[in-house]
């Protein structure tokens, strides 16, 4: 059971996370649904706070939530359910949600561009992976999941979890041999 000064805290701590995961786990959902979709998630778990499994990781609770509930709202729109997308916008204050490059008081436009480029390259890249695989390495690169919280969330073991993770970046590999102007580190 969690108290509700418990409570309070795990809404200030995950609150912008779960919003910031499920703007981006589909292009079709906008910044107002995914705000009032993470408003259910919170909700949902203040509603099911006597059920919460303690042995269980709170953050991977959270995030099954929040999964659960962009599926359904993507679902009641009859959209294509065979396939979520990684939304391509860039443009979010978190972090942990964007690709992570600095920028230089020597940058020109010209590396700007191109630092940009690999940002909407990966994206769309990200986006043909297999919804296990986009899942799995999105929790790892943008919310720093471990591989025990990836398998917990997704409900696999950990094995699967590193087999997922070999195979996305075996993947995402492959097809950025074709943009090795942006990637000269993958040459």
């Amino acid at each position: 059971m969690l108290s509700k000064q418990k409570f309070e805290e795990i809404v200030e701590q995950y609150a912008k996370q779960i919003l910031n995961y499920i703007y981006k786990l589909s292009i079709r959902i906008s910044r107002e649904d995914a705000e009032d979709l993470t408003q259910q998630v919170f909700i949902s778990l203040y509603h099911h706070k006597d059920r919460i499994d303690h042995t269980r990781n709170i953050k991977s609770y959270i995030f099954t939530i929040a999964h659960n509930k962009a599926i359904n709202f993507l679902n009641s729109r009859n959209y294509n359910k065979s396939r979520l997308t990684l939304s391509l916008d860039n443009h979010h204050s978190d972090k942990h949600l964007q690709l992570r490059y600095t920028l230089k008081d020597k940058d020109t436009p010209e590396i700007l561009f191109q630092k940009e480029k690999r940002n909407t390259t990966i994206l769309k890249l990200l986006d043909e992976l297999p919804i296990k695989q986009k899942t799995a390495i999105i929790l790892q690169h943008y919310h720093n999941f471990n591989y025990k919280e990836i398998a917990e969330y997704m409900n696999i073991t950990k094995s699967a979890v590193e087999s997922l993770i070999f195979r996305a970046k075996e993947k995402l590999r492959k097809k950025l041999r074709k943009y090795r102007q942006f990637f000269p580190e993958l040459l």
